[in-house]
């Protein structure tokens, strides 16, 4: 792990792929139609789980870019 890119792969590997597949499953779902017995309250379940995938899917690009940082600076204080 020399470089910042090192860690932010691993973040990605380790974070970012199952939140992408579990994302794309669900919409496949959706999409396809199978779910819940009612379809107004399937929607509405599968809204409320996307709304919720949205949120942490914004929340971890926001801790990401936090840990660019630290990364960022460590690698210049390195330098210095």
């Amino acid at each position: 792990m020399n470089s910042p890119l090192d860690a932010i792969l691993i973040v990605f590997i380790v974070i970012g792929i199952p939140i992408i597949c579990v994302t794309l499953i669900v919409l496949a779902k959706i999409l396809k139609g199978s779910g819940s017995g009612s379809n107004a309250s399937g929607n509405a379940e599968d809204l409320k789980i996307l709304t919720e995938l949205n949120r942490n899917l914004n929340r971890m690009e926001e801790r990401i870019e936090a840990l660019e940082t630290i990364i960022i600076e460590r690698q210049k204080s390195k330098n210095s």
